[in-house]
């Protein structure tokens, strides 16, 4: 048996970048999409704007301070 000479099924080089060309594009749109989104998810929000949260208060309505106040109700 002999092997198939491969010379006439190999594109020529032309063919071969467009073919890159349209594989990078169709992978690297959805991938460049999700990356953006992931990255998008990373960076935390800007400051200012009206969402900025509520100060935490006990039962009496003084702000509640970080340990201070967690030790001082144990007592």
């Amino acid at each position: 048996m002999k092997a198939a000479a491969a010379g006439a099924d190999v594109p020529d080089m032309g063919k071969r970048n467009t073919m890159n060309l349209l594989l990078l594009g169709a992978v690297g749109a959805p991938a460049s999409a999700l990356a953006g989104g992931f990255v998008y998810f990373l960076v935390p929000p800007s400051a200012g704007g009206a969402g900025g949260g509520v100060v935490a208060k006990d039962k009496i309505g003084n702000d509640v301070r970080l340990l201070t106040s967690c030790i001082d109700c144990r007592l």
